[in-house]
């Protein structure tokens, strides 16, 4: 689990920002959360990372209607078990009498369960007909407007989140 774990998350990690930091702000990448990311510049090969924000979908909308549900799939699980053992033994022979053995055993297992969090397609629908954005517009999307770099703003809508361990 670990090496096949590993990799995946390290990737994930890098995906969402460089210096692995977004580990850090796990709450802010949940479903309705708000990311941003600077448009691509032509002369830099790399994609830019996704920048986390401190702000949801919920709070750009007009108040009065409840928090949308989630969808949530059935846990998908991951498991490792490593178990070995080994023997050894030394015997001298010039003059002196002796003889040594030992062995010994280890086994380790360990479990994780994910499940992933969605924002259902009929949600969409429902937030388009039922709820409109706040008017004045929040500070943080006036913010992002005024900016020289363009940025864009996206919601996060699906997640992963652990349920066991």
């Amino acid at each position: 689990l670990s090496s096949f774990f590993s990799r995946d998350s390290k990737s994930l990690v890098r995906e969402l920002g460089q210096k692995g930091d977004s580990l850090a702000s796990t709450l802010r990448l949940r479903p309705f959360c708000l990311v941003r990311k600077k448009h691509r510049c032509p002369l830099w090969p790399r994609d830019t990372p996704f920048v986390s924000t401190d702000f949801s979908l919920v709070d750009a909308l007009e108040p009065g209607s409840p928090i949308p549900e989630l969808s949530c799939s059935e846990p998908i699980c991951f498991q490792e078990a490593v178990a070995g053992a080994v023997t050894g033994g030394v015997s001298l022979g010039t003059g002196q009498q002796g003889k040594a053995t030992g062995s010994g055993a280890v086994s380790r297992s360990s479990m994780l369960a994910v499940w992933m969090l969605r924002v259902p397609p009929y949600t969409w629908e429902t937030l388009v007909e039922e709820r409109k954005l706040r008017t004045p517009r929040p500070s943080f999307l006036q913010e992002l407007q005024s900016r020289k770099e363009k940025e864009s703003l996206y919601e996060v809508t699906e997640a992963m989140e652990a349920c066991k361990t």
